[in-house]
């Protein structure tokens, strides 16, 4: 299963997030977009959450909406709403979300306005527990100090057990990250 972010598949050009498939050689074979959720408006920054064979997206942290894909309809509906007792409206989705003890993992990223019509892009690690509530965010963040970094896939390595960031930076380079796991965990304050 693959999922992304489309600009091709309306005639307004409006992004929209799609739900795919691959076959062995890594090619697309099937893509369904997701028109269930505020079709009218730009869609992405889903992270997406896979639990047993149940595919999950988180589409906002605040408040948190977490969407499950109907695997008949092949579209995603919602599933669960909450509200963190922090104010994190402001953080849009980034990486994948990976499982960790007491929950999920995942990156988001919040846009800070600076001088002009400049920004930077910051970013935080987000803990859910199992019942998708939000239960600790980090400090803001980034990587390397640039002004736009943004992180797009989070995975452990298995031999060393390391969180492996991945994210472009300034628009002009795919960078990874090596994070020592406990070091993240650790730096996750309640919400």
């Amino acid at each position: 299963m693959l999922s992304g972010t489309v600009l091709d598949r309306n005639s307004e050009s409006r992004a929209e997030i799609a739900v795919g498939t691959l076959d062995a050689e890594g090619d697309i074979v099937e893509l369904q977009v997701q028109r269930s959720a505020r079709p009218d408006i730009h869609q992405k920054n889903w992270v997406p959450l896979v639990r047993g064979d149940a595919v999950f997206f988180v589409y906002k942290t605040d408040p948190t909406v977490i969407l499950r894909l109907d695997p008949a309809s092949g579209q995603a509906r919602v599933v669960e709403t909450g509200r963190p007792t922090l104010r994190l409206d402001h953080l849009r989705g980034g990486s994948q979300a990976i499982a960790v003890p007491g929950g999920w993992l995942y990156a988001t990223h919040e846009v800070v306005p600076l001088e002009g019509s400049r920004r930077r892009y910051l970013h935080r690690f987000v803990l859910l527990g199992e019942d998708f509530k939000v239960l600790a965010v980090t400090d803001p963040f980034s990587f390397l100090g640039r002004n736009v970094e943004l992180c797009a896939g989070l995975v452990r390595e298995p031999m060393t057990g390391k969180l492996i960031a991945s994210f472009g930076a300034d628009d002009a380079s795919a960078q990874l990250a090596f994070l020592d796991e406990h070091a993240v965990l650790a730096a996750l304050r309640s919400a």
